[in-house]
């Protein structure tokens, strides 16, 4: 298949790729590449879905999401790729209304657009009409809202911090870091409400910070220094209390403020404020 117009980027892990077959439907101008990652090495490649004259397979034995998209950015080959994973399912019409977005707007880098749930309801607060980015409202964007034209943001030769999200010790904050570091170098992204994809269930971030343990909540310190920066710190204070009050748990307080600021600390210490760059292919 030729260069698609529009190309989904799938990142999948060990034997969760078998289900992308009933994922990814066979479009006009639409193509797929499912990046692999099979760190046991067991896994083989799914029968079918490696055959499609639409999908291109990449199979990896390393680890970490971060790690996984800068993958499919290295070898992305679509006009306008979007980012997926392998739990989402499209809806009708989402490859026209990702067109129709950047087409209406010359100068978009990148643009997010709305995730429902399995009842149809949206995933997050979105915008009633299109808006654009900044470097703190990017931090609101799941990757798999998530659309960019290729050419124009590979220009600016960054990619997503392999030390943040899945598979790392600070296990999020991945999509919000890279899209802050493009906004911050010069790319323009718009916040749009038209629905592209189907989420059943809650994400995985979600799932992770449901049990909201000291680890989590040091997660959340990171993510807030990369937003804030030295403003988190005084933000503690006012996190510990709404994190203690959603868990009904005032006593914990003290305890919550003392792993943001941990989280803090740790982002300053990594260099977090910095972009990272892509490496080559």
């Amino acid at each position: 298949m030729d260069a698609p117009d529009v190309e989904g980027l799938v990142c999948t892990f060990e034997d969760r790729a078998p289900a992308l077959l009933d994922r990814l439907p066979i479009l006009d101008g639409v193509g797929w590449l499912v990046s692999h990652q099979v760190p046991s090495g067991r896994a083989s490649p799914p029968r079918g879905l490696a055959d499609r004259p639409d999908v291109r397979y990449l199979r990896h034995g390393d680890a970490g999401l971060a790690r996984n998209r800068n993958h499919c950015l290295r070898h992305a080959r679509g006009r306008l790729c979007v980012v997926a994973d392998d739990d989402v399912e499209f809806l009708p019409g989402w490859a026209e209304a990702v067109r129709g977005a950047f087409e209406s707007r010359g100068d978009c880098d990148f643009a997010s657009f709305a995730l429902l749930d399995g009842s149809g309801r949206p995933l997050g607060q979105y915008p009633a009409v299109a808006r654009p980015h900044t470097p703190r409202s990017v931090f609101r964007v799941v990757s798999c809202e998530l659309a960019f034209d290729r050419e124009r943001v590979l220009r600016f030769g960054i990619g997503f911090n392999e030390r943040l999200g899945l598979g790392t010790a600070v296990g999020r904050g991945e999509e919000g870091v890279f899209l802050r570091d493009l906004v911050r170098a010069g790319a323009r992204g718009w916040s749009v409400p038209a629905a592209i994809a189907m989420h059943d269930g809650p994400t995985t971030g979600d799932r992770a910070m449901a049990a909201l343990g000291p680890l989590q909540v040091k997660a959340l310190g990171v993510v807030s220094y990369c937003k804030w920066g030295a403003l988190a710190v005084p933000m503690a204070a006012k996190e510990s209390v709404r994190l203690a009050l959603a868990q009904r748990r005032l006593s914990r307080m003290p305890a919550i403020a003392a792993a943001f600021l941990e989280g803090v600390r740790a982002g300053r210490e990594m260099g977090l404020a910095a972009p990272s760059p892509l490496a080559p292919r």
